[in-house]
């Protein structure tokens, strides 16, 4: 396999978690603000 296809791959699982956390993060501070409105 090429070094570049495999760079390709790791990228682009670090995107997808980046995107994931982001995702977490968002939801963690929805919570957060329905709790302080309830």
């Amino acid at each position: 396999m090429s070094m570049s296809l495999i760079n390709n791959r790791k990228v682009r699982t670090e995107r997808r978690a980046e995107k994931a956390r982001a995702n977490r993060d968002q939801a963690q501070a929805d919570l957060i603000a329905e709790v302080k409105s309830g």
